[in-house]
């Protein structure tokens, strides 16, 4: 099985905590979103390991990649591009769910009756 280093800079294959792979075209799709919103999760660490994976293996002579912020280096991911377009080609929003009742469920009353947070 891959490192997650590895895995983030392929586009092909996904692989599960058990080490399965998965092919993302072949995903399901509350997979998909669940994987991107994981990755997405934990962006800060898997920058870290990235440069320290790069350190260890003498593919850099400092620690690059640090200075951009870890959620835009995160989103230049060729594993990250292959989900965000799998969700494309499914014509879902690319969009972690937080609350499945939020407001897709019930929109607010409008902003000035005094009761902006009771749905309608």
């Amino acid at each position: 099985m891959p490192s997650i280093v590895e895995t983030l800079e392929q586009e092909k294959m996904w692989y599960g905590q058990d080490g399965r792979p998965y092919l993302i075209e072949e995903m399901e799709l509350s997979h998909v979103v669940n994987t991107l919103a994981f990755l997405r999760r934990r962006a800060p660490d898997l920058q870290r390991h990235r440069a320290w994976w790069d350190a260890l293996n003498q593919r850099a002579t400092q620690w690059q990649g640090l200075e951009d912020d870890p959620a835009v280096w995160l989103e230049r991911r060729p594993l990250i591009k292959a989900l965000k377009y799998e969700l494309l080609l499914r014509g879902t929003v690319d969009g972690e769910v937080v609350d499945v009742r939020g407001e897709l469920a019930s929109p607010p009353v409008e902003v000035g009756t005094g009761t902006d947070l009771e749905p309608r």
